[in-house]
């Protein structure tokens, strides 16, 4: 649902759409999935990236397309079936290859539900090698009077960890890239934490490094351990070569 305030062809340094939370989105709490929480920042910006002149089929003419490397996402509240959730979201300037962008989400009362940064790389579609950001036909904004609202999106570092459970990667959870989406890996690990721990548990911080992607067909196999900060939980994927898929850090309220 676009915001009427906004619904025109102007280019939108800041971009803001609104949500409603449906009943398939909520688990067995009544509360936002973090899948459907990923899809909602994913489609907001990718919507701002088409009114921008760079979205996928701007980058599909030149032969380019966005992947999310990284993000980190803080969560205050969590909001429920029917709840219209308002989100803003803004590139900001580039670190090295990375074109950052910044999320915020507010609720019912105008009340906040989370922020997030991440971390996309312009990759080119043969060989999947990152390009500089310049490369695109259209300048991307700046929004160097906006803050940056996680100020580093680090690496994660492996630690020993236990094996959770194993999953075929459905045709039905492949995106337009032709890879596994990146919201589903929020799936991913928060089925891994909650097969670890009491299923009412509510996440409050997640970090997740996208490290290779995975294709229909192929299997991940999920593990976790105790990351560096007590009531953490680190969580990775490994593909059927042992290669390590994704990275994640959770911290629980």
């Amino acid at each position: 649902m676009l915001d009427p305030e906004k619904n025109n062809s102007a280019v939108l340094p800041v971009w803001q759409e609104s949500f409603e939370v449906r009943y398939s989105e909520v688990d067995v709490n009544g509360r936002l999935k973090l899948r459907a929480l990923a899809d909602y920042l994913q489609e907001a910006a990718a919507r701002h990236a088409a009114n921008l002149g760079v979205g996928c089929d701007d980058l599909a003419r030149q032969n380019l397309l966005w992947v999310l490397s990284r993000i980190a996402i803080t969560i205050e509240n969590y909001p429920g079936p029917g709840e219209l959730l308002k989100i803003k979201t803004w590139p900001r300037s580039t670190e090295k290859l990375f074109a950052m962008r910044e999320f915020t989400v507010h609720g019912k009362n105008g009340l906040p539900v989370c922020r997030a940064s991440s971390a996309w790389l312009l990759l080119d579609v043969k060989s999947f090698r990152p390009k500089k950001i310049e490369t695109l036909d259209s300048a991307i904004p700046r929004n160097e009077d906006k803050p940056f609202l996680i100020k580093t999106l680090p690496r994660i570092k492996p630690v020993e960890c236990a094996k959770i459970f194993t999953q075929q990667i459905r045709p039905s959870a492949i995106d337009v890239n032709r890879h596994l989406n990146n919201a589903e890996y929020f799936a991913l690990a928060q089925d891994a934490v909650a097969m670890q721990a009491d299923n009412g548990l509510t996440i409050r911080e997640i970090i997740i490094n996208f490290v290779s992607d995975l294709k229909s067909g192929e299997t991940v196999t999920v593990f976790t351990g105790s990351a560096s900060v007590i009531s953490n939980y680190y969580v990775e994927g490994r593909n059927e070569s042992g290669d390590i898929t994704f990275q994640s850090e959770i911290v629980l309220m």
